[in-house]
């Protein structure tokens, strides 16, 4: 079941590092702007996709969390990849919680081969080209899919809200 996506308006992206403004960071593909839900009411599993990426995630053991993707590029072929978040690479990367501990100028939240989020746009396992041919899962966090993931959260992992 598919629920339509807010047309939240993406922040300006300050590029540090050359002083550019983009509309969105060089290192996100576009088709991450157009990821839906997908089979909200799963208690153990939350899904997005679009027409070209599928992204998954479900209960590893205790609060960890396994995060799939599969990424068919208009090129052909496939590129899969498989993560575990704990707590806090699920609250760096998908609830907004900003850490710049492991810096980066274009980053609001960002851990080495795991994700790179700067506000509501993420890409997982980290930054990429932003080209079709980019491996990477990209997924802008919009409004409707910020309060899925919270819930998501929320249900499987309540003791961390403790």
């Amino acid at each position: 079941m598919s629920t339509s996506q807010s047309n939240t308006p993406a922040p300006p992206y300050n590029d540090q590092l050359s002083g550019n403004r983009h509309t969105t960071p060089p290192w996100f593909h576009q088709n991450g702007r157009t990821m839906r839900l997908v089979d909200q009411h799963c208690p153990t599993r939350l899904m997005m996709e679009n027409d070209h990426v599928v992204l998954t995630l479900y209960v590893a053991a205790g609060c960890r969390w396994t995060i799939d993707w599969i990424i068919r590029p208009k090129t052909g072929g496939q590129f899969r990849g498989q993560l575990t978040f704990d707590t806090e690479l699920f609250s760096r990367a998908f609830l907004m919680k900003d850490d710049t501990s492991d810096w980066r100028a274009d980053a609001t939240a960002y851990q080495r081969g795991m994700f790179i989020r700067y506000g509501r746009y993420l890409s997982i396992p980290g930054p990429g080209n932003g080209e079709d041919s980019d491996p990477n899962c990209c997924v802008f966090i919009d409004q409707l899919i910020e309060l899925a993931l919270k819930q998501y959260f929320e249900r499987t992992c309540p003791c961390a809200l403790a």
